[in-house]
This record gives C-alpha cells, structure tokens and sequence, in this order.
C-alpha cells in the first residue's frame, strides 16, 4: 500500500510540476502581434496625430521597417511618424516608447531611437511609399534597412 501512494504522490508532483510549467510559458509568452495594418493605431494619439497638422507630409504616417543586424534574426515592425518629431514604434523589445524622434528635410529622413542609441538615414523614392537607408548605432554596428508606407490610421482606431 505504502508503495501505492508514493506511487500516486509522484505522479501528482509531475502532474503539478507540468502545470506550472505550461503556466509560466503562457505568461512568458508575448502576446500575438496585431496586424502591421492595425499596428499603432489605437495607442491614445489623437485624431490630429494621424494628418500632416505640422506641414510635414511625413506627419501621421506609418511604415513597416524591415532589417538584420549580424547575429540577429531578421525584423520587421512598424513605427509611426507624429508631428513635432515624435515617433512611436512597435519593435518588440521597446521599453522606454517615449525616446523616439524623426526629422526629415526633403527625401532625407532620419529617424532615432532610443535617445540616439541607433540612428537610421535613409531616403524616401519618388513615390514617398518607401524609405531605405543605413543605420548605426552608439557601439558602431552598421546595416541596411528598408520600410514601406502602411495606410494612415483612422479615426475609428
């Protein structure tokens, strides 16, 4: 009998033990990805955030950036243009959202995150539907990058 309940008790420790396993991977896990169309359109910017109010074409739009870095997985997330030079951007490791800025004078653009940690210059085409260029960030690691024009939020998200 004695051999019976330790039998049982193993069995409920595993069982136990999975369950707190399969819970810790649930909380760790991040949560899914909206699409890149919905990406930044409800994070409480104001309707006026989505036009160009500052005479900036650029003002209000949305891009999905596209990159690798050597030793890094590909990425691609959005990022969105607000006037004034702010920026909001979706990447996945963002901690601090408020350090973001973008300038751009002509075709030129620049965008910097994380207080200038890393800084990506690029052009915009003749179309104004993409932008590509080099990035470099504070400890010298260079790449290209690419981004594409998503449709500009709307008041109803």
């Amino acid at each position: 009998m004695a051999r019976r309940i330790s039998g049982w008790c193993a069995v409920a420790l595993l069982a136990f033990a999975s369950l707190q396993t399969a819970q810790a991977k649930r909380v760790a896990a991040p949560a899914p990805a909206a699409s890149a169309q919905d990406s930044l359109c409800d994070r409480s910017v104001s309707v006026a955030d989505n036009t160009a109010s500052d005479g900036n074409a650029l003002s209000g739009s949305r891009w999905l950036i596209s990159y690798k870095t050597q030793g890094e997985p590909a990425r691609s997330y959005v990022f969105r243009l607000l006037p004034g030079g702010r920026m909001l951007n979706a990447h996945p490791n963002d901690r601090t959202p408020n350090n973001d800025r973008w300038e751009s004078n002509g075709r030129h653009v620049q965008l910097r995150f994380n207080d200038g940690y890393a800084v990506y210059s690029g052009m915009m085409n003749g179309s104004s539907d993409q932008l590509k260029g080099h990035a470099v960030n504070t400890v010298g690691d260079t790449w290209e990058w690419r981004a594409r024009r998503l449709e500009p939020c709307t008041a109803g998200r």
